[in-house]
């Protein structure tokens, strides 16, 4: 074989090396993937309070630094159910455009049983 003919089998096999290498380092992330599908076993019918509403906000609003504490994030103490029900439209409104939590965005269940409990009147059931 050839010193040129050997050169270019070289350059060949190592062009299709790395376009192998590079094209089989992908890394797909699942909710990517399906962060629009919808959720299952999300039941909005009747949104209880203490039962739904009240864990998600513990967890994800009514934490220290935010809307707790002596000095709550935006004036908004969210650990009293009245205030809960006082800023429902708003609670709604910031987690489905997605600005709250700060930390990132609600489940879309979150979001969906928060919208359904103001819907339904938030009322401490």
């Amino acid at each position: 074989m050839s010193k040129k003919l050997l050169k270019v089998a070289v350059l060949l096999g190592l062009w299709l090396f790395g376009s192998v290498l590079l094209h089989s380092c992908y890394y797909d992330n699942a909710e990517d993937y399906y962060a629009n599908l919808p959720v299952s076993g999300c039941d909005t019918v009747a949104v209880s309070f203490t039962a739904r509403v009240k864990p998600i906000l513990d967890n994800s609003c009514a934490t220290s630094g935010c809307h707790s504490g002596a000095v709550p994030a935006g004036g908004v103490d969210l650990t009293s159910t009245a205030n809960a029900q006082a800023f429902a439209d708003r609670i709604v409104f910031r987690t489905q455009q997605g600005t709250m939590p700060p930390t990132g965005r609600l489940n879309d269940c979150h979001v969906n049983t928060l919208a359904a409990w103001l819907h339904q009147g938030a009322s401490n059931n």
